[in-house]
């Protein structure tokens, strides 16, 4: 009960001093709608490889892939990113090798929802028996993406055909 109650008191302490420096630095026009897809033609392709195209952009143009950004002047802030205290630079070397540039799953959820995607990839060099991957949300019109900083199970799309919501779009560590 002790450590819980620690673990809380320090959440709280941590969320205070985040929201003082979010009200400091508030974040620019380019932050707030950096989490929009723009990659042409979206409007023509079909819904779920418009959700996939996407989120592929959006993992390469924020620096996730072994590659670096082409572009650093619209990158998305995540919860977790230190570029407050740390600078971009040190944001992107975080990110750096973080995802494999190519999604494995696609899970769909009601269009009425917050998130009407998650788009799932795999740490670089996974194997095909990978576990788990990491996914990016977004919302019916392919914006608001961010980063799911919890892992997702692989195996429950794998392993369940007819898995109503996800589709395994290629295999773990192959290209596709």
């Amino acid at each position: 009960m002790g450590s819980s109650v620690n673990f809380l008191a320090a959440a709280s302490a941590c969320l205070a001093v985040s929201a003082r420096a979010a009200a400091q630095d508030a974040p620019t026009a380019v932050e707030r709608h950096a989490g929009q897809c723009r990659v042409p033609g979206l409007a023509s392709l079909p819904r779920d490889t418009a959700a996939v195209r996407c989120a592929e952009w959006f993992v390469a143009r924020n620096g996730y892939t072994d590659a670096p950004p082409a572009d650093t002047t619209e990158l998305a802030g995540e919860l977790f990113d230190s570029y407050r205290s740390g600078g971009w630079a040190r944001t992107l070397a975080g990110r750096r090798g973080t995802m494999a540039p190519r999604a494995v799953v696609l899970c769909r959820d009601a269009p009425a929802k917050p998130v009407a995607y998650d788009v799932v990839f795999t740490y670089p060099g996974a194997p095909d028996t990978a576990k788990y991957g990491r996914g990016i949300a977004m919302d019916a019109n392919f914006g608001q993406m961010r980063v799911r900083h919890v892992p997702f199970l692989l195996r429950k799309a794998r392993t369940r055909p007819g898995f109503p919501w996800c589709t395994v779009l290629r295999a773990a560590g192959r290209p596709g």
